[in-house]
C-alpha cells in the first residue's frame, strides 16, 4: 500500500512538471 501510494505521488510530481514545462513553450499545446 505504501508503494502505491509512493509511485502516485511520484506520478503526480512528474505530471504537475511536465505541466509546467509545456506551459513554458508558447508554441506547443497539448491535450491531455
Amino acid at each position: 500500500m505504501l508503494r502505491l501510494l509512493k509511485s502516485l505521488e511520484l506520478k503526480i510530481r512528474f505530471s504537475l512538471e511536465w505541466t509546467c514545462l509545456v506551459r513554458r513553450r508558447k508554441g506547443y499545446s497539448v491535450r491531455s
